[in-house]
């Protein structure tokens, strides 16, 4: 969004970084069974923070803190921050069956 918003038409990034973003976006979705679509403020090139936190909170009285947990680090605004999917496969490693 920060690239549209400086009309960059190469964004530099991890384009598997934005991936994790994505499925973390997919699962709060699912999560809640809500569009993420308000999540986002496509006119201003912003993403509504306050309608993730929302989603996330409601997803808490469903399932555990330990999925919200993850599902917070995926949708970190830093795309350096987030986990790369081998971090995500080493976390939920010990639950494999």
């Amino acid at each position: 969004m920060n690239a549209l918003g400086r009309r960059e038409l190469k964004p530099e990034h991890n384009v598997f970084k934005s991936d994790v973003y994505s499925l973390g976006m997919t699962m709060i979705e699912v999560c809640c069974l809500f569009t993420s679509r308000s999540c986002y403020d496509y006119g201003n090139y912003k993403i509504q923070k306050n309608i993730i936190e929302e989603l996330l909170a409601r997803a808490r009285s469903r399932y555990s803190s330990f999925l919200v947990n993850l599902i917070r680090e995926m949708l970190n605004d830093e795309e350096r921050d987030r986990p790369s999917f081998s971090d995500i496969k080493a976390i939920l490693n010990p639950y494999a069956e």
